[in-house]
């Protein structure tokens, strides 16, 4: 699938960007709203800091305040969308919408502590704490944890019901 990128939907207070993880956030660039934001692009948003994030027709994602996220893989096309995240401190909100023209799409974020969460046609909140903890909310749909370290590792899969 070819690389996508994402447009910025709403942006508000201190949102910064690079395309390296070697940048501190202080060195890194102010954002605009034509930024345009695909693999390897990481944000930091500060104190009063939020960005949204629309992947494509079935995808968006909220950033909130303090967080330090990136967009490791990002892929596309007509009908399929997969993007792969990094999440190392701070909240996303994700909001999938397969169902748009029979499209699929699959959300996974990445924690410090080597977790996945893996989302198909859902919406949900990450939340992580460095590298000491992390939280998952599923508000509609199911979220599969995983630990990416290790096959056999049982998944952990919640769900929730619209409504």
């Amino acid at each position: 699938l070819p690389a996508g990128k994402a447009t910025i939907s709403y942006q508000g207070g201190d949102v910064r960007i690079a395309n390296s993880k070697d940048v501190p956030p202080e060195k890194m660039t102010p954002i605009s709203a034509d930024t345009q934001i695909g693999p390897g692009t990481v944000i930091y948003t500060g104190d009063k800091g939020a960005l949204q994030l629309l992947f494509s027709k079935n995808s968006e994602a909220y950033i909130g305040t303090g967080a330090y996220f990136e967009v490791v893989e990002f892929f596309q096309s007509d009908n399929i969308e997969e993007i792969v995240t990094y999440l190392g401190n701070g909240q996303v909100r994700i909001k999938l919408h397969p169902e748009q023209e029979g499209g699929k799409a699959a959300f996974i974020v990445i924690t410090p502590l080597g977790k996945k969460v893996r989302a198909k046609g859902t919406e949900f909140i990450v939340t992580a704490y460095g590298d000491e903890n992390f939280t998952v909310e599923t508000l509609e749909g199911e979220v599969e944890i995983l630990n990416r370290m290790a096959k056999a590792f049982r998944n952990l899969v919640l769900k929730r019901e619209a409504g």
